[in-house]
């Protein structure tokens, strides 16, 4: 009689880690998914938490109208440089009603948006720029900072199409 309880017990312990085994792999797959999904460019939303990642038929670009140029911060080798960057921001555009009403506040905020862009620039020096993942810091930098000044994620990305750095 006794073997037949072990027995019982056994197989309801075998039981109990092969649900816990499902358990740990269904979370784990879960979590290393939601990871993923995560968007990982600093072109990107910022903020925190998972964020969806958008396609570009739902971003809308609005190109910047002039080329921002200025001048760098001297650096280290005590040389002038100059700085000229195409930017434009891309606004997510999933909500129609609420960006039609922001692409239209943000257009009419281009001198502001350029002068924005244009402060963050000329504090950086050549070396900053010139980095392997300079140009990306930047438009990280922009991003954050038009979010702030707009109050919000619609802003969704920055594009710089060109980054000439003499």
């Amino acid at each position: 009689m006794e073997s037949g309880k072990n027995k019982i017990i056994m197989v309801a312990i075998l039981a109990l880690l092969v649900i816990l085994i499902i358990t740990i792999v269904g979370v784990s797959i879960f979590v290393i998914g939601a990871l993923k999904s995560k968007n990982p460019s600093a072109y990107s939303r910022s903020g925190a938490g998972l964020v969806t990642q958008l396609t570009p038929d739902q971003i809308t670009p609005i190109p910047l109208t002039q080329p921002i140029s200025t001048d760098l911060l001297t650096g280290q080798d005590g040389v002038k440089h100059v700085a000229s960057a195409t930017i434009s921001v891309g606004v997510d555009n999933t909500d129609r009603k609420q960006s039609t009403k922001f692409l239209d506040m943000v257009k009419s905020q281009d001198l502001a948006m350029s002068d924005a862009c244009l402060r963050i620039i000329r504090n950086k020096t050549y070396d900053e720029l010139k980095q392997p993942n300079g140009e990306q810091l930047l438009a990280n930098e922009i991003l954050v900072k038009l979010q702030e000044m707009f109050q919000s994620n619609l802003i969704y990305t920055v594009y710089i199409s060109q980054l000439y750095v003499e």
